[in-house]
């Protein structure tokens, strides 16, 4: 085992170091790809609301149609 020196302890701690920072680069970008997902899902969620509610404006209007042609069963 080589003899333990100031010298590679500084080499050793270098190495670390650049391993961290290699490390929180690497988080960096996951979380901007996160973010990205994020605002993604957002218009996803703002587009199916979207399909909704147009689903539902034509169920009323065929249902005033059906009123308006008599094609409706009567309610009791």
């Amino acid at each position: 085992m080589p003899d333990v020196t100031n010298e590679l302890m500084y080499e050793i701690l270098k190495e670390v170091r650049n391993n961290q920072n290699d490390m929180k680069a690497q988080l960096h970008g996951i979380r901007e790809e996160i973010s990205a997902l994020r605002t993604h899902m957002a218009g996803f969620q703002t587009d199916i609301s979207n399909l909704y509610a147009g689903q539902v404006a034509i169920g009323k209007d065929i249902s005033r149609m059906q009123t308006r042609l008599n094609l409706t069963e009567e309610k009791q």
